[in-house]
C-alpha cells in the first residue's frame, strides 16, 4: 500500500513539472509574441470581412438602376411591363432573386408564358418575356374600352392590335383590366374554330363579331352585314354544317338576308 502511494506521488509530480515546462515555453518572449500576432491578425481579418459585408449591403454600387425588357411578340407593350417592374428599382442586386422578378410580373400579367431574367452586373437586369399572341380585339361597349385578347382567353394590354378581328362584348357589366381571364378555354376554342371555319376554310370573310357573353352566343357578321348566330355551348360543327344546305333558302353570301340563326338543332331561321 505504501509503495503504491509513493508511485502515485512521483507520477503526479512529474506531470506537474512537465505542464509547468510547457507553460513557461508558451509564455516566454519568443513564443508568446507570435501568439499575440496571430490573435491580432485574426481579429483584423474578421473585422475586414465584416466591413466588406456591410459595404456590400449598404453600398449603392449593387443597387438596381435599370431594367431592360425584351419581347418576343412585337405587339407586346413593354412600357406597361417596365412600369410594373419599376418597383424593383433601387433594390440590392445581391438579394433580388429571379423568382421575385417573375412573381412580380405574373401577378399582373398571367398571360406571360415565358419569362427569362438575366443579371447584368453590377446594377442592370435584362428581362425577356413571351406572351400568348393576341388573336382578337375586344370592345367593351359599355365603357368603349379596347383590349386585345389572347387564345387563352386572357385580356392583354388596354389597346387594340392592328389587323385583328373585332369582338364587341355585349351585356357584360364588370370592369375589364389587363391580365384578367375573360373567357374559359372551351369558349375561346369555339370562337377560334368558327372564325377559321368561315374565314379560312369556306372563304366567308368575317367583318366583326357580337359576343353576348352571358348568353353564350356569338353573331359573326360577314362583309355583307349578314349575322350568323351561333350557340357557343352546342356543337359548333353541327351548326356550321347547316351553311352548306341553305344557300338557296337563305342567300347569305349575297347579303340578301339580315341574319341566319343556326342555334336550333336541325333547324335554320333566316331573317330578311
Amino acid at each position: 500500500m505504501l509503495e503504491t502511494r509513493q508511485t502515485h506521488k512521483h507520477t503526479s509530480k512529474r506531470f506537474r513539472n512537465r505542464l509547468l515546462n510547457i507553460l513557461s515555453r508558451v509564455f516566454s518572449g519568443k513564443n508568446f509574441l507570435p501568439l499575440i500576432q496571430w490573435n491580432f491578425l485574426g481579429k483584423m481579418l474578421f473585422f475586414l470581412i465584416f466591413l466588406g459585408v456591410l459595404l456590400t449591403i449598404f453600398s449603392p454600387y449593387f443597387k438596381l438602376k435599370k431594367i431592360e425588357v425584351l419581347r418576343h411578340d412585337p405587339s407586346t407593350d413593354i412600357t406597361v411591363i417596365q412600369e410594373v417592374l419599376s418597383d424593383l428599382i433601387g433594390k440590392n442586386m445581391l438579394f433580388l432573386t429571379k423568382q421575385e422578378v417573375k412573381t412580380t410580373l405574373l401577378k399582373k400579367f398571367s398571360s406571360l408564358n415565358s419569362i427569362v431574367v438575366k443579371e447584368k452586373w453590377p446594377d442592370n437586369l435584362i428581362v425577356e418575356v413571351g406572351i400568348s399572341p393576341a388573336i382578337f380585339n375586344i370592345l367593351l361597349e359599355k365603357t368603349a374600352d379596347h383590349f386585345s385578347l389572347s387564345a387563352d382567353g386572357i385580356l392583354l394590354f388596354k389597346k387594340a392590335s392592328e389587323g385583328l378581328p373585332l369582338i364587341r362584348l355585349k351585356n357584360y357589366e364588370k370592369p375589364l383590366r389587363s391580365g384578367m381571364i375573360l373567357a374559359e378555354k372551351s369558349e375561346m376554342e369555339a370562337l377560334i374554330k368558327i372564325y377559321h371555319y368561315l374565314q379560312d376554310d369556306h372563304h366567308i370573310p368575317v367583318k366583326d363579331i357580337d359576343w353576348f357573353f352571358y348568353a353564350y352566343e356569338a353573331h359573326f357578321f360577314t362583309l355583307q352585314g349578314v349575322g350568323l348566330w351561333i350557340d357557343l355551348r352546342e356543337s359548333i360543327e353541327n351548326q356550321l354544317e347547316k351553311l352548306h344546305h341553305i344557300e338557296e333558302l337563305c342567300p347569305f353570301r349575297r347579303g340578301e338576308v339580315k341574319y341566319v340563326d343556326l342555334r336550333i338543332p336541325k333547324k335554320v331561321f333566316c331573317g330578311r
